[in-house]
């Protein structure tokens, strides 16, 4: 492994263990993960020459900086946006914020423009289609949202993520821990096609189709010991409606906090028991764009949903 890819991983790890410091969320936060991940990429622009195969080392470091920068869009397109600017004094934001994590704020932003080539090709195809999904339009005055090219987009979109393959790829271990991987890939793969349906579709409602992907979910869940991936809990959290539901989330991440390398995980409990909060109080459906905002927007800093 090159010194260049072991700087990537130095960073990745630094960020790791920044998101472990953020196991009072009511006393202090941090987002120095933030600054890491982006250096990170900033690394990899400088040795973008070199080429890694793969499966190797340095490819498993490459899949996890996609993996995290793909995670972190969604963090940032919902975190105090513009369409929250006029709730801020309601809310009880403070205006000014943190400066080091406005300065982190626009250093993820302009990272985000630019994306480090090819590097997707070292990600799990879901990974990859998640990544499509962070790029979809918000809102309908975005330039070309009702274009058919875009709208065919969208449905071809929706296929792929419906049929893609959750087997790990190049996975060497046992078959307890490749099944596992396999669930966990699920889980992603259905975090993204609700993300997906609810914002493609400006739908805030219930249907069959989220209905059915919402129990899959919930069935996976209830089967297994552990689950980091903070997207997944998250997305398919914000749709469970009722205390029975609800309990198989909370035991299983209660379960994962017991552990000392999974205290980050008390973030994202947090994250989907504001969205429950603000569901429960919501007199019909409560737009469901609308409610990500308010919902990432309540924590001091950018959350984190690696």
């Amino acid at each position: 492994m090159c010194q260049g890819i072991q700087h990537v991983a130095a960073n990745l790890l630094l960020c790791v263990l920044g998101l472990q410091q953020i196991y009072n969320l009511y006393e202090h936060c941090h987002s120095d993960w933030v600054g890491y991940l982006v250096g990170s990429k900033k690394v990899l622009e400088a040795i973008k020459k070199a080429e890694h195969a793969v499966g190797s080392d340095a490819s498993i470091v490459l899949g996890w900086v996609y993996y995290f920068d793909v995670m972190a869009r969604f963090s940032f397109r919902h975190w105090r946006t513009e369409q929250l600017k006029s709730h801020v004094e309601s809310l009880g934001f403070d205006p000014g914020g943190s400066k080091v994590c406005a300065l982190q704020y626009i250093l993820a932003q302009s990272s985000f423009i630019h994306g480090v080539p090819g590097i997707s090709a070292h990600a799990h195809p879901v990974i990859q289609l998640v990544a499509e999904v962070s790029a979809i339009g918000l809102y309908s005055y975005a330039p070309g949202y009702f274009s058919a090219e875009y709208q065919q987009h969208l449905d071809e979109l929706h296929l792929k993520l419906e049929s893609v393959s959750t087997t790990p790829v190049g996975l060497e271990a046992s078959s307890k821990v490749i099944n596992h991987e396999q669930k966990l890939l699920e889980l992603v793969r259905i975090a993204g096609l609700i993300y997906l349906e609810r914002v493609s579709r400006n739908f805030s409602g219930q249907s069959s189709k989220l209905e059915t992907w919402t129990t899959t979910a919930l069935s996976i869940l209830a089967q297994i010991e552990t689950c980091l991936s903070p997207f997944a809990l998250f997305f398919i959290g914000c749709e469970l409606n009722n205390d029975e539901d609800r309990l198989v989330i909370l035991n299983l991440l209660a379960r994962m906090e017991k552990k000392a390398h999974m205290k980050s995980f008390l973030e994202v409990r947090l994250l989907i028991q504001t969205a429950w909060n603000q569901e429960d109080l919501a007199e019909g459906d409560l737009d469901y764009i609308h409610k990500l905002n308010l919902v990432m927007s309540s924590r001091d800093v950018v959350p984190s949903l690696f």
